[in-house]
């Protein structure tokens, strides 16, 4: 079975071989921004995760704080 050479831009279906070099280069670099926007969305989910994990170990240490000052005084 033959290979199509099909790319979807806004819903339209076009023929990859009738694309001129211009519009190829055009599409490959939004497939390259595309590729670089899930990667930073997922380092991003990273951090958050990591960002919230810091949070709560910071009330923790708070909570703690606040025991041995309590009983300090």
């Amino acid at each position: 079975m033959a290979e199509k050479n099909e790319v979807k831009i806004d819903g339209e279906t076009y023929d990859w071989n009738l694309l001129s070099e211009d519009a190829r280069k055009h599409v490959g670099n939004i497939r390259i921004a595309d590729e670089e926007i899930m990667r930073l969305k997922r380092h991003l989910a990273m951090l958050e995760t990591a960002r919230s994990s810091y949070a709560m170990l910071l009330k923790r240490a708070l909570a703690k704080d606040e025991t041995t000052e309590t009983t300090t005084h």
